[in-house]
């Protein structure tokens, strides 16, 4: 019997990886880590906040102006500390998390607040302080 064939090598075939390749081409290896991150960060943040323009109400309170900075500040100060909360829960890491943890971010600004509400209630609910 013939024996297996070699290992070969390990290639890692994610978007992080694809933008730590071409981040590291045009800025060196050392600048291409960071630059990759929110590379990624404001590819999700753009997708998200197209997402959100359009599923937003005709009559919300907030300017469209507004909403597009209010998601940009939320995605590029929240996406990496959620990303690493989430870090192993989808079996990879955080940096597979950056780009859709993004995008959810910027998709659901005016909906923050029902979110923060339902997480606090189910929170509650786990502690058995709401019955």
């Amino acid at each position: 019997m013939a024996a297996p064939p070699p290992q070969g090598p390990d290639l890692d075939l994610s978007l992080w990886a694809a933008a730590l390749t071409v981040a590291g081409f045009y800025w060196g290896p050392r600048a291409a880590q960071f630059i990759s991150a929110y590379a990624l960060i404001l590819l999700g943040w753009f997708a998200g906040v197209l997402i959100g323009l359009y599923r937003r109400d005709v009559d919300s309170r907030m300017p469209t102006a507004v909403y597009v900075i209010v998601s940009l500040i939320g995605s590029v100060s929240f996406t990496v500390p959620f990303a690493m909360a989430l870090d192993g829960t989808a079996g990879f890491g955080y940096t597979g998390l950056l780009l859709p943890v993004s995008l959810a971010i910027a998709a659901l600004p005016d909906k923050w607040r029902q979110g923060f509400d339902k997480l606090v209630d189910v929170w509650q609910a786990v502690r058995g302080v709401k019955q």
